[in-house]
């Protein structure tokens, strides 16, 4: 009998694990080093401020007037002095910046136990940092990176050049909030941090979930798209193609491309084909694991030894087991693989063939369905090749779907949709956006763009009423998968629901309703359980992130700036909440709103977090000639929450944000939720500022971050962001010439 051997595996950090970070000069490991602290809450120890603290002289200094072996003596004594004080709450870095042997033992010794990563960056980067020849940069880099590779556990690469949609006049904060982006997302990975994507089903689920098939190859393709990898899949296979020439600097390369232009979780998967013995197959996996990816696969033939050396690596990567076999689909062989890799402790199995019979298709996928009940872990089968499509498009685990710009290399996730939906294996939905005044909204378009790009039958239309009660008309339609609901209508909509998201009964809002027909209520079991949500906040915050300089970083004693008090300001403040923000000031022309809402936030507060001592302090200001509160920071997050279309009888407002609210040293963010009219006042006088390091979020930018999160409530998918982001780009066309 097998032995499990996963249960032991290290490489699992506790949340106050040290980290530290080696690599070149000009590698990046302060900045990146600022970002760990702060995500982690931990202390920036750099290793040249540590040194002269204790020596009384830089290293450099001392190392001149001393010499190199006292040097290298107390450089030992330092460094030793530093990681053994410093286990916990650190993020140390510049160790090794003149690397000796002494330090590679005790970084390694420090490994065992800790994440020791290896920050790499491109090398042209690098040189034009060191300015050095190219015949120097070979020298320099083979000795250093040897250095770098021996004593560190991990690899992230600093991918500082743009392989981004990003054009060339981007500013640098937004390059370096790209490198932010994928490095916490390396982070969540190593110290097991739960990622936030809550509103797409996890790809070891049977929920027909797909992974992009994406050769390493196709990184030198110089026509590649990166947007292809955000076309909808729940996961990004990563073949590892020998054709390549793979080797650890590429492989951690393309690794962090593919963090930088998607949301999902990442595969590292040798190729079947490659023909690889088994030493060099285990060293490939070995590196791969260096490079923290999401999942790994592993050959279900190795020996149990060898998957426990892979296994003792493991820390937060999933691992599936692959078995490639040549007997009957319907043969009772295949329980074998299936209970080895369930003992072992694998993740998930996938099982392939290459059988070409027509009637394998129909066996295979009977495989595929009777497996999710026979068997004790996550179960894939398909057959491979273009023979295969009808399995792949019935597998209902992780089967492989094409790169757009391959489609000839197998199936697309399109024709996977639409084969669920010919089959009526998945039933077609309607989607409505109900609200007054609704001929402004880009929303229908969105949302049916992304509903063709998939392949799915669904439709997304608008209906305009100044009658709320015309919602039922909605709610009670069978043919109906969920309800978007816009102003004036979010807060009076919750009494009709069954279940509330959290978030959504904290903001007293909800804009997303889920008409879930797989449990019925108890007293109508005709009927479907209407769960609301609210994704507005989400689309703020996600605005606020992506947007906020380096400078302006939220602390403890950063201050928000909202105006209105209706349901984006309740939004809005969640979102502000959510990013870490403790300081929230309120305008709003309506003063008994903004004390009501002030007065909602501030007992919210006291209730679910009476014990923390970063409490929420929400603030109004009376008037427009009303100093800045004495004692708070200028804001450096504003946002507009008041419509600039009517609603209604209601006239839209106009508003002068005074300047004296806006004297942040550092700019900040400006957000206005308003969108289709002419400029308003205050994206006049931000436009104006913007010099002092202000940016501008038009509404239709959040717009298109909260339909994404409510595209996967209703379509229970990974939305295909690049497809929906171009389909509300008319809209912002037409945003330009009326406010030209």
């Amino acid at each position: 009998m097998a032995v499990r051997v996963f249960e032991t595996a290290s490489r699992a950090y506790a949340s106050n694990t040290s980290l530290v970070l080696v690599g070149f000069f000009g590698s990046g490991k302060t900045t990146i080093g600022i970002i760990a602290s702060m995500k982690l809450n931990a202390k920036l120890i750099e290793f040249d401020t540590f040194f002269t603290n204790k020596v009384g002289s830089t290293p450099q200094s001392y190392l001149a007037s001393v010499g190199s072996v006292k040097y290298r003596e107390v450089e030992f004594q330092v460094t030793n002095d530093l990681l053994s004080a410093h286990k916990n709450g650190c993020v140390i870095v510049g160790i090794g910046a003149m690397g000796s042997r002494q330090q590679k033992a005790l970084l390694q010794e420090f490994s065992q136990t800790h994440p020791v990563v290896y920050v790499r960056r491109d090398r042209t980067e690098l040189q034009k940092f060191l300015g050095c020849t190219d015949e120097k940069l070979h020298q320099t880099f083979t000795a250093g990176n040897d250095f770098y590779e021996s004593c560190s556990n991990f690899e992230f690469y600093n991918l500082t050049q743009r392989t981004t949609s990003l054009d060339a006049a981007s500013t640098s904060h937004l390059r370096l909030k790209e490198v932010e982006k994928s490095f916490q997302r390396f982070l969540h990975h190593l110290y097991g941090m739960e990622q936030t994507r809550p509103y797409s089903p996890d790809p070891f689920t049977p929920e027909y979930t797909y992974a992009l098939q994406v050769p390493l190859s196709w990184f030198e393709d110089s026509h590649r798209d990166y947007k292809e990898l955000e076309t909808g899949a729940d996961a990004i296979n990563l073949i590892i193609d020998l054709g390549s020439n793979p080797t650890a600097e590429s492989l951690s390369m393309q690794i962090a491309t593919i963090r930088t232009n998607s949301r999902v979780p990442v595969i590292f998967d040798v190729d079947k084909n490659a023909q690889l013995d088994q030493e060099s197959h285990f060293k490939l996996v070995k590196i791969g694991l260096r490079l923290a990816p999401d999942i790994l696969t592993v050959p279900l033939v190795w020996s149990d030894e060898l998957v426990n050396k892979v296994a003792s690596q493991k820390g937060s990567t999933k691992f599936i087991a692959t078995y490639h076999h040549r007997c009957d689909w319907r043969h009772s062989e295949l329980s074998a693989p299936c209970e080895r890799a369930a003992s072992l402790g694998f993740d998930s199995i996938r099982i392939t063939s290459d059988c070409k019979a027509p009637a394998c298709n129909i066996h295979c996928t009977s495989f595929a369905m009777q497996a999710i009940e026979n068997y004790d872990i996550p179960t894939s089968a398909y057959i491979m090749g273009r023979a295969g499509s009808t399995s792949v498009c019935f597998n209902p685990i992780l089967s492989p779907v094409c790169l757009p710009s391959r489609r000839d290399n197998g199936v697309s996730l399109r024709e996977a949709q639409k084969a669920l939906y010919a089959s009526f294996i998945r039933s077609r939905s309607k989607f409505t956006l109900f609200g007054k005044d609704l001929w402004h909204s880009p929303s229908p378009a969105i949302h049916n763009a992304a509903y063709e790009t998939f392949g799915m039958p669904h439709t997304f239309h608008k209906l305009e009423s100044n009658n709320f009660e015309e919602i039922w008309s909605l709610l009670n339609d069978d043919a109906h998968g969920g309800v978007a609901v816009s102003l004036p209508y979010k807060t009076t909509v919750l009494a009709l629901l069954d279940d509330i998201s959290p978030a959504a009964r904290d903001i007293q809002a909800v804009n997303t309703i889920l008409l879930d027909r797989s449990a019925t209520t108890e007293n109508e079991k005709s009927k479907p359980i209407m769960r609301g949500y609210n994704t507005d906040h989400i689309g703020i915050r996600d605005c606020i992130y992506r947007n906020l300089s380096p400078a302006n970083t939220i602390r403890d004693g950063s201050t928000a700036l909202i105006i209105g008090a209706g349901g984006m300001a309740r939004a809005a403040i969640y979102a502000c909440h959510k990013l870490g923000l403790r300081n929230i000031c309120i305008y709003n022309r309506t003063l008994d709103n903004a004390n009501k809402l002030a007065e909602y936030y501030n007992e919210w507060e006291k209730e679910r977090f009476s014990n923390s001592h970063k409490s929420l302090r929400v603030q109004v200001l009376s008037s427009l000639d009303c100093p800045w509160p004495e004692g708070l920071r200028q804001p450096t997050i504003v946002i507009s929450c008041i419509p600039v279309y009517q609603i209604g009888n209601q006239p839209s407002p106009s508003l002068q944000v005074p300047d004296h609210w806006l004297q942040s040293s550092t700019g900040g963010v400006c957000i206005d939720l308003g969108y289709q009219r002419e400029e308003t006042n205050l994206l006049k006088l931000m436009r104006e500022k913007a010099f002092e390091g202000w940016t501008l979020v038009n509404g239709l930018d959040v717009l298109i971050e909260q339909a994404i999160a409510q595209f996967e409530l209703f379509a229970k998918r990974p939305a295909p962001v690049h497809i929906m982001r171009t389909a509300i780009r008319p809209f912002f066309k037409t945003h330009s010439e009326t406010s030209s």
